[in-house]
């Protein structure tokens, strides 16, 4: 199941957003797809799971949201 989520997240949800402009769902969209590649396998996908979440960093404090503090705790957590 979480392979078909993935799969969803990557090649249906996130281009909607994007096509959308929609720069917050964009963000909430790579923090989703990064979670779910770690449950995964976080090891395998480290970096992967890694730049997805420093680009939706980038963009929530850009944007000056609560979510920001959430995604960097998660950063925090794949780089320790």
């Amino acid at each position: 199941e979480l392979d078909a989520a993935l799969r969803i997240r990557r090649e249906e949800e996130l281009p909607v957003y994007e096509a959308l402009g929609d720069k917050r769902d964009v963000l909430i969209g790579q923090v989703k797809i990064a979670l779910l590649l770690q449950q995964i396998d976080s090891q395998q996908y480290q970096a992967e799971i890694r730049s997805l979440l420093a680009e939706a960093l980038e963009s929530a404090e850009a944007m000056n949201i609560p979510e920001q503090e959430f995604i960097r705790q998660q950063l925090q957590t794949i780089t320790a």
